[in-house]
Formats: C-alpha cells, sequence, structure tokens
C-alpha cells in the first residue's frame, strides 16, 4: 500500500476501535465549514480529525488510579 492508503487505513482503524464514527464525521463537516482549512488536504483533515476525535475521548473516559498512602 501507498502511503494515503496506510494513513487512512490507521485512521478508519483508531475510530471503529472507539466506537468514534459519529464524533469524527462531526469533527470533519466543522473543519469543512471552517475556512481554516479551506486548503488543507483530505488525508491531513482525516489525520488531524482523527487525532482531535481520539485524544477527546481518551481524556473524556480516562479512569483515574486510587492513591496509594
Amino acid at each position: 500500500m501507498g502511503h494515503y492508503e496506510d494513513s487512512f487505513w490507521e485512521v478508519n482503524k483508531a475510530i471503529t476501535e472507539h466506537n468514534l464514527l459519529d464524533e469524527f464525521n462531526k469533527e470533519l463537516d466543522n473543519m469543512e465549514s471552517n475556512g481554516e482549512f479551506t486548503y488543507v488536504s483530505v488525508k491531513d483533515r482525516w489525520d488531524i480529525a482523527a487525532e482531535n476525535v481520539v485524544s477527546n475521548y481518551k481524556t473524556n473516559n480516562s479512569v483515574e488510579k486510587p492513591n496509594k498512602m
């Protein structure tokens, strides 16, 4: 596989592992309506959206470990 296919595969895998397809699509829609991402490639948009969605998921679902004394 080429470089682009690998990237799309990794994004797809990360999104489906955490069941975040709806959030990922919403993030892509937000990016499309934002003028900042007008000239950004599809690959880069997918990478950025996946990074944002997965990092938000991990921070919101992280379990704090109890403090040992």
